[in-house]
C-alpha cells in the first residue's frame, strides 16, 4: 500500500490492493445525490472517463438507474470483469435475516450477478420506517457479528468478492476485527485535507486494511468546502492544475483511494487527470496543515447585529434588532475557548463594504458588513482537527430520539 509521504509511484495508485489479493483502483465514480441524472453521469464517467469503479448504495435510491449506466456500458464494450463496482448495506437491514435479501435486491437493481465490495454503511441499526432523524424506540440493537457472518457467507458464495465498512470509529473497527473470520477489505470514510481522520486510518493500516475517502474534494453541506481554500489554490497554481485534481491527488498520495462525484461531463473528466504529476513535499504538508473550516452566509435585515460565541468546537449566533442605529452600525463578536472567559470584539461596518474582524484564542472570526448592512458573511477557522463523523442529520433527534447529540450518538467514540 502506499505511504503517506507525499511521493508515491504511480503505477502503485493507479489501483490498490486489497487483503483478498483483488485490487481497488485509485479513482472511482461517486453517485450519492446524482438523482435523475445518475444514469448520464455514470454511463459518461464508465465510457468516455474509463472510470473503472462506481460507488453507489441502497440508500441513495438511484440504483436502478447505475444498472441502467452499467448495462449500457457493458453493450458499449466494457467488461464486466474491468469492473468494480460498490453498494452499501443499509441500516433497516443491519439484521442477520436481513442481510442477504438486502443484497439480492441491490443486485436486481444493479442487473449484476456478483458485487465487488459491499459495505454496512452506518454502524447504527434502524427500524423500518424509521423518522428521519429516528424518534424513541426507532434504533434497535446492532448485532455486529450476527450481520458480519452473514456477509462473510456471501462472499464465500460468490454473492460479493469483498465486505468493508464506512463511517466506523476505531473502536467499533476494534470490535469487529474481534470477531471476523473474513477481515473487512475495506473501510470508507470522509476525508479530505480538513478533515483528515487520522486515527481511523492508522488504524486501518495497522491491520491491511484499505480506506476509500468519500467527499474527497471537501463537503459542502458539512461546511468544508475546499475547492476555494487559499493553500488548495495556491498548490493548483504551482502545478497548472485545478483545485479539485489537487485535492484527489493529495488523498492518493496519502495512500487512500477516491471517489469523486460530479454531474458535469468535463469535471467527471477531469477527476481522473491525475497521474504523471505530484504535489511536493512541502505542499503535500502545507495541504495537511489545512483545519477544519466552516462557512456561514446570513442574511440579516437593516439595523441588525449578530452576536457570535464561538470555542475552538463550536459556533452559535442570534440576532437582535437596533432600532435606533445608524447605517453604520456594529457587529459585535464574543469569542472564547474551553479553558477562557469570552472576550468581546467589533467589527465595524459601513456603506462601502469595508469591515474589519476580531482574533483571540483557539479560533478566528472575520465579520464583514456588505451595502447597508443587509448582509454579513462569517468566517471561522478552527485551529485542532475535530471529528466530523458525525451522523448529525441522520440520526441525531434533539427533541425526541435517543440520541440528542452527536456525542450521545458516538458515545464519545474517536
Amino acid at each position: 500500500m502506499a505511504q503517506a509521504t507525499g511521493r508515491p509511484h504511480d503505477q502503485m495508485l493507479e489501483s490498490f490492493p486489497l487483503l483478498s489479493g483483488h485490487r481497488i483502483p485509485a479513482v472511482g465514480f461517486g453517485t450519492w445525490q446524482s438523482g435523475s441524472q445518475a444514469t448520464d453521469s455514470v454511463f459518461t464517467a464508465i465510457v468516455e472517463a474509463g472510470y473503472r469503479h462506481v460507488d453507489t448504495a441502497a440508500e441513495y435510491g438511484i440504483q436502478e438507474e447505475v444498472g441502467q449506466a452499467l448495462n449500457s456500458a457493458m453493450q458499449a464494450g466494457v467488461e464486466r470483469k474491468d469492473l468494480f463496482i460498490t453498494s452499501k448495506l443499509w441500516c433497516t437491514d443491519l439484521s442477520p435475516d436481513r442481510v442477504r435479501p438486502a443484497l439480492m435486491k441491490t443486485l436486481e437493481e444493479l442487473q449484476l450477478d456478483y458485487l465487488d465490495l459491499y459495505h454496512i454503511h452506518w454502524p447504527f441499526h434502524l427500524k423500518e420506517g424509521a423518522s428521519r432523524p429516528p424518534k424513541a424506540g426507532e434504533v434497535m440493537d446492532f448485532d455486529m457479528e450476527g450481520v458480519w457472518r452473514e456477509m462473510e457467507k456471501l462472499v464465500k458464495e460468490g454473492l460479493v468478492r469483498d465486505i468493508g465498512v464506512c463511517n466506523f470509529t476505531v473502536k467499533k473497527l476494534n470490535k469487529l476485527l474481534s470477531f471476523a473470520q473474513t477481515m473487512p477489505s475495506v473501510c470508507q470514510m470522509e476525508m479530505h485535507p480538513g478533515c483528515r481522520n487520522d486515527k481511523i486510518l492508522e488504524a486501518c493500516k495497522k491491520n491491511g486494511i484499505h480506506v476509500t475517502a468519500y467527499s474527497p474534494l471537501g463537503s459542502q453541506g458539512g461546511g468544508r468546502d475546499l475547492i476555494h481554500d487559499p493553500l488548495v489554490d495556491r498548490a493548483a497554481n504551482k502545478l497548472n492544475k485545478s483545485p479539485g485534481q489537487v485535492l484527489i491527488r493529495w488523498a492518493l498520495q496519502r495512500g487512500t483511494s477516491v471517489i469523486p462525484k460530479s454531474t458535469h461531463t468535463d469535471r467527471i473528466k477531469e477527476n481522473t487527470n491525475v497521474f504523471g504529476w505530484e504535489i511536493s513535499e512541502q505542499d503535500f504538508h502545507a495541504l495537511c496543515s489545512i483545519k477544519d473550516q466552516e462557512w456561514w452566509k446570513l442574511k440579516l435585515k437593516p439595523n441588525a447585529y449578530l452576536t457570535m460565541m464561538m470555542d475552538t468546537f463550536a459556533m452559535s449566533f442570534y440576532v437582535k434588532n437596533l432600532s435606533n442605529t445608524g447605517s453604520n452600525g456594529d457587529a459585535s463578536s464574543e469569542i472564547g475557548d474551553n479553558n477562557e472567559k469570552a472576550e468581546n470584539g467589533n467589527a465595524m461596518g459601513s456603506r462601502n463594504g469595508r469591515g474589519h474582524g476580531h482574533r483571540h484564542g483557539h479560533g478566528q472570526v472575520s465579520a464583514f458588513v456588505l451595502g447597508n448592512k443587509e448582509s454579513l458573511l462569517l468566517e471561522k477557522r478552527v485551529i485542532a482537527q475535530r471529528r466530523v463523523l458525525d451522523g448529525e442529520e441522520l440520526f441525531v433527534n434533539k427533541i425526541d430520539g435517543p440520541f440528542k447529540s452527536v456525542a450521545d450518538l458516538w458515545n464519545n467514540e474517536d
